[in-house]
């Protein structure tokens, strides 16, 4: 498995209380894919003080996983760089509504590699751009999360040069389903998909 260069953690996930087996092991997943982002143990803590916790490590955002029938079904991701009036009624930026998900072993890839910077795409399909919400889901979603190499912070960790340094693409593709769109992540040199994927039926966009 290729070690994983870890800069500071810029985004965090966690899931609602008691997840299923199946959700833990796409938090995993996802930390492998999406560079900077750390997973935090929800344990009994309230969402004030999850919040405070997390704020305290300067983190940029949060992702929780929500699960239905032993599944993850939703993400709803929390921009915490805006002023939070009342943690107790903390709106998400936006939800992802799951019909399904593809652990990265479940598509062969147990020992897939754990990504140090995000692309987007090398191209924008067209069928993408003329689905509105399809495209601000994409957009959203990838605004989040992508992290392309910055010379200075890798000069500054003394990683210039490294062999480990991977890079990933976030994928995405058409539904043949009833789906909005699904995602997945690609390892740029291999071109070979490594998971996990995230079937999106629907999407949401909070007024915040």
């Amino acid at each position: 498995m290729i070690k994983q260069v870890r800069f500071k953690p810029r985004l965090a996930i966690t899931t609602s209380r008691s997840p299923p087996r199946r959700t833990r092991s796409f938090l995993t997943d996802l930390c492998l894919s999406i560079p900077g982002l750390t997973k935090i143990a929800r344990g009994g803590k309230g969402f004030p003080v999850l919040i405070d916790e997390i704020k305290e490590k300067q983190i940029e955002g949060l992702f929780i996983v929500m699960s239905k029938q032993g599944n993850p079904s939703r993400i709803d991701y929390y921009n915490l760089k805006k002023p939070i009036p009342n943690k107790r009624q903390i709106i998400p930026e936006f939800s992802l509504i799951l019909s399904g998900i593809s652990l990265s072993r479940e598509i062969g890839k147990k020992d897939r590699p754990a990504f140090n910077f995000l692309e987007p795409p090398k191209t924008i399909p067209s069928w993408l751009e003329q689905n509105p919400t399809a495209m601000t889901a994409f957009q959203e979603f990838l605004d989040v999360i992508k992290y392309e190499p910055d010379i200075k912070q890798i000069e500054n960790n003394n990683i210039l040069g490294d062999n480990n340094l991977t890079t990933g693409i976030l994928s995405i593709k058409r539904s043949r389903r009833n789906n909005l769109l699904n995602f997945s992540f690609i390892e740029k040199i291999s071109n070979e998909e490594v998971g996990p994927r995230i079937f999106v039926i629907s999407f949401k966009k909070y007024n915040i």
